[in-house]
């Protein structure tokens, strides 16, 4: 008898170490086939875009009505916008139940120009090609003197020689703080022809001069002091390149 009992319970327990996982399978493939069927994309938000319509974004993304909304792959999304779209600096991607998309966008800014066998490219902070530039974008972006550009895609980084070595980092630190200062539109060009003593040109009165790459942002803010007690009919050079509150303002 007790061997008999001890026969049913092994059965028992063999029934379960197989039913179990196979249950746990089967649930799995029902939940699958409950998404691929009820959450299906009817609504593409698009977020945060000025430059590109929300249409050319979401054409760009390869998002379109009757998609499963749990199967989007995020990377090939992003990816697409970016090969498509050089303006959109960022892609953020959420999905709201039962069928909404929302992309939220942010779009970088045209700061300058770069000239390569006489064709004018538009850059941004970062140094990437955004599209040729046309005779408004001439002369409303700063022109990028003192650096040559070997390779002009559109959506990359322009890569540069040895003998440029060290600019391209330098001249992004500019950019990036002339950007986020709101400066970028008061400056007719940089020349970074000497990576230690670059200069640029602000506001049409003043020639800046930065000298060795550090604290770049801190120097335009010190910049922007300097300019402040300055009246409208000051011109001359302004060396920020001293230590701590140092600036020196030499007039015409």
């Amino acid at each position: 008898m007790a061997t008999l009992m001890r026969s049913q319970r092994k059965k028992k327990a063999g029934r379960r170490a197989i039913y179990g996982p196979l249950a746990f399978l089967v649930a799995c493939a029902v939940l699958i086939f409950l998404m691929s069927i009820f959450f299906r994309i009817s609504t593409v938000e698009v977020q945060g875009n000025s430059y590109y319509t929300a249409q050319e974004i979401q054409d760009a993304a390869g998002l379109v009505e009757g998609d499963n909304l749990f199967f989007i792959n995020r990377f090939r999304v992003v990816s697409r916008i970016f090969a498509r779209l050089p303006y959109i600096e960022d892609v953020s991607i959420k999905r709201y139940l039962p069928n909404k998309v929302v992309l939220t966008v942010s779009e970088c800014v045209s700061v300058g120009y770069v000239t390569v066998e006489g064709e004018a490219w538009v850059i941004d902070r970062s140094c990437r090609i955004l599209e040729k530039a046309g005779d408004e974008a001439l002369q409303a972006l700063m022109e990028v003197r003192g650096v040559t550009p070997l390779t002009t895609e559109i959506g990359k980084v322009f890569e540069t020689g040895t003998d440029d070595a060290g600019k391209m980092e330098y001249l992004c630190e500019i950019l990036d703080g002339l950007q986020e200062l709101g400066m970028y539109q008061d400056v007719d060009y940089i020349d970074i022809s000497s990576v230690n003593s670059p200069v640029f040109s602000y506001l049409g009165r003043f020639k800046v001069e930065l000298g060795e790459q550090g604290d770049t942002q801190a120097r335009l803010g010190k910049l922007l002091s300097a300019v402040s007690q300055l009246t409208e009919n000051d011109r001359g050079t302004i060396d920020v390149s001293g230590e701590g509150a140092a600036t020196v303002f030499s007039p015409y």
